[in-house]
C-alpha cells in the first residue's frame, strides 16, 4: 500500500499508468484471446480483486465460467494489486494452489 500511496503522488504517473491498464481490456476482450485461452493446457490460478477499478471482475468471471478447469480467487474489498492490497490471501491461495500442481516446481512442469 506505501508503494501505491508513493506512485499517486508521483507527478505525471496517473495518465501513463491508466493507459496501460486500459490497453489490457481489448485484449480480454477480443474473441481470439478468449478462444486461446481455453487452449491453455497448463494448471491456472485466476486472482482477482472484486473492487477492481481498472479491468472488470466481469471479464475474470467470464474466464473463469468459460474454462472450469481453472482455480479462481475472487477477493471481495480488493482492487488491481491483490497481492499489494491482500498480501496473505493472496499468498495462501497460491501456496494452496502450488501444493496441488506439484509439477509446476520443476523445471520441466510449466513446459511440458
Amino acid at each position: 500500500m506505501a508503494l501505491t500511496e508513493e506512485r499517486r503522488r508521483l507527478p505525471g504517473t496517473a495518465a501513463p499508468f491508466l493507459a496501460a491498464a486500459r490497453s489490457t481490456i481489448p485484449a480480454t476482450t477480443n474473441r481470439r484471446n478468449r478462444a486461446a485461452m481455453g487452449n491453455i493446457r497448463v494448471p491456472v490460478l485466476l486472482v482477482h480483486g472484486e473492487a477492481d477499478r481498472l479491468v472488470s471482475v466481469r471479464s475474470s468471471q467470464a474466464a473463469a465460467a468459460a474454462n472450469p478447469s481453472w482455480e479462481t480467487r475472487f477477493l471481495p474489498d480488493t482492487g488491481h494489486v491483490p497481492q499489494l492490497e491482500m498480501p496473505q490471501q493472496v499468498l495462501d491461495a497460491v501456496a494452496g494452489w502450488l501444493t496441488r500442481h506439484p509439477k509446476l516446481g520443476t523445471s520441466r512442469g510449466v513446459a511440458s
